[in-house]
């Protein structure tokens, strides 16, 4: 995967047409269940918050796509675990993630909606708290709510490090 992000990375710098798309995409599979616990969009966050920094990207229709692309990720998972989901941990290619799962429910079991909420900003959480609100039925208005809320705050903040580093590198 580290040649994808680097691919990624460098097609950005290359092409800032795209970093919209990229940062779009990246955000939306690092949400998707299971997928996202294996894609690796922290580095392309990093280097395009590294970008902004630099003046050469406007951050309004970044930090837009990055949100769109983490709430319809996470509304796909839930969806994915309202309608399949324990039919899909069962299955065989789910056997590997069954522990990750298995504490995305003890986590969502303590602190329920709230967990949807702070699940966006830990890794292993992002791509299976919504998989598990949808597959214990939790209503759709409040986990939506929580989806929301949490991406407008993440997208910025997984941004946030890159344009720091560059911002203080620029200053020495």
């Amino acid at each position: 995967m580290e040649d994808v992000t680097t691919y990624l990375t460098n097609l950005v710098r290359d092409h800032r047409d795209w970093a919209v798309v990229i940062i779009g995409l990246s955000a939306f599979m690092e949400s998707l269940f299971i997928l996202g616990l294996v894609f690796p969009a922290t580095p392309i966050f990093l280097a395009i918050g590294g970008l902004l920094a630099t003046d050469a990207l406007d951050p309004v229709p970044l930090v837009a796509s990055a949100v769109g692309g983490a709430i319809l990720g996470d509304m796909v998972s839930y969806a994915i675990g309202r309608k399949y989901g324990r039919q899909i941990i069962h299955r065989p290619f789910a056997k590997s993630h069954r522990r990750n799962i298995a504490k995305s429910r003890v986590f969502f079991r303590k602190y329920g909606v709230l967990s949807v909420f702070i699940g966006r900003f830990f890794g292993p959480l992002r791509s299976t708290v919504p998989f598990v609100a949808g597959m214990t039925q939790m209503k759709q208005g409040r986990f939506q709510l929580a989806n929301c809320a949490s991406a407008v705050v993440w997208a910025p903040v997984m941004l946030l490090p890159g344009w720091v580093t560059v911002t203080g590198y620029q200053a020495i």
